[in-house]
């Protein structure tokens, strides 16, 4: 069965609410990009996505 992944988005700067429904996490853009700097940038998910690829 394919993975449902859902995406909150914030009003504050650019942060977003990522799950699966079972975990969460958030995504957000540096300060020096209008963000709030409260969670992981999109360069930052993209780069643990490949390194949990490589690890595993």
């Amino acid at each position: 069965m394919p993975t449902k992944i859902k995406i909150k988005n914030i009003p504050t700067g650019y942060q977003s609410i990522i799950s699966n429904g079972k975990h969460s996490i958030v995504g957000d853009e540096p300060i020096p990009s209008k963000g709030t700097d409260l969670g992981l940038s999109p360069t930052e998910l993209l780069l643990a996505g490949i390194s949990m690829c490589y690890t595993i």
